[in-house]
């Protein structure tokens, strides 16, 4: 707002400066209005976004931040509660419109409860139950991508849980993206990889022996769990890692041939949902100096020991995990066992 505020007086020197007389009034006034309406456009999504941020009571909702986790554990746990709306389509997150400020059950996504927990054996308890409850006796874990909040990924998660009816219990990992600089996300995921292979060796451990735990991610959060799979070194018994499914995984391609050989004996499948036509994993190329990553999709981009699976006739986009249609059929598929091994 202030670049335009500062616009606003220095147009008309320069205008004077470079048109006609006959028409410096006119363009004169005109950059000042489109000045004007942008400063008001930023004030009211300034508005828009506390009015948002607060919940009916009008205090600000008690959220995990974005900054990094401080203290004796990497990560803290905890349990959410996500209500869907009744006229949830498949395959979308319903979210506020620009012009919305207050989320409506009947029409939104909204994060009803989010209760820290902070006795592990509590939380693994109540996680062993859900667990032992499922046909399959499975679950899942989720790790978000750059850009997304803690409220970004419940969202995510519910959604895959509700649309797949999948049996089993969902669950998340949420990490500080760096508030929207993606510098920052790159210098925090190494420190979240770090924390998640903690998380997995105990969930893993703290399992029964005949419980699945299949393991998806996001873009940015597929350096996360990869690196964290990697990492994971762990006794037998307990839990086993089912499927790890990483969809547009922005992580350099030649980095993930080296790394692919030494995660795919950990888990029962690896798949890599990847596109040619992702213009944020063209972006991420661009900033790392042009190296392709592993999300893109190049005819010949095969990994060892891994099913690529090229979406590029399906979709356009970016945060295709979850979404409608084809690919949600196949992650259904890997996470219900429909998908033979093979």
């Amino acid at each position: 707002a202030a670049i335009f505020l500062a616009l606003f007086f220095a147009l008309p020197p320069l205008l004077r400066a470079l048109l006609k007389e006959r028409f410096q009034r006119v363009f004169v006034l005109s950059a000042r209005v489109v000045c004007l309406l942008l400063v008001l456009v930023f004030v009211l999504l300034a508005l828009r976004g506390l009015l948002v941020s607060r919940n009916e009571g009008g205090e600000p909702r008690t959220l995990f931040t974005d900054e990094r986790l401080s203290g004796e554990r990497p990560y803290e746990l905890g349990k959410c509660i996500v209500s869907i709306p009744p006229t949830h389509v498949q395959g979308y997150i319903e979210d506020l419109a620009i012009w919305e400020v207050r989320r409506d059950p009947a029409k939104h996504f909204v994060l009803t409860e989010t209760t820290p927990i902070e006795r592990p054996e509590d939380f693994y308890a109540q996680l062993g139950q859900r667990v032992k409850a499922s046909p399959e006796r499975n679950m899942f874990l989720y790790v978000h991508g750059y850009l997304n909040s803690f409220e970004d990924a419940a969202f995510r998660t519910a959604q895959i849980h509700h649309d797949l009816a999948f049996g089993g219990a969902p669950m998340f990992f949420s990490w500080p993206t760096g508030k929207k600089n993606y510098l920052v996300s790159e210098n925090n995921w190494l420190l979240a990889a770090e924390a998640l292979v903690v998380l997995l060796d105990e969930l893993l451990g703290r399992m029964e022996d005949d419980t699945t735990v299949h393991l998806l991610a996001h873009s940015m959060g597929s350096r996360v769990l990869s690196q964290a799979v990697r990492l994971l070194d762990r006794e037998p018994g307990g839990g086993s890692v089912g499927e790890l499914i990483l969809a547009a995984p922005d992580i350099d391609a030649r980095t993930f041939a080296t790394l692919a050989p030494q995660i795919t004996p950990k888990t029962r499948r690896v798949t890599l949902y990847a596109s040619s036509r992702d213009a944020a994993l063209q972006v991420s190329q661009l900033i790392h100096g042009g190296e392709t990553r592993a999300g893109q999709a190049p005819p010949d981009r095969v990994f060892a020991g891994v099913d690529t699976i090229d979406v590029s006739a399906v979709t356009t986009g970016h945060s295709y995990l979850g979404a409608g249609g084809r690919i949600l059929d196949d992650l259904g598929a890997l996470l219900t066992g429909r998908r033979p091994l093979g």
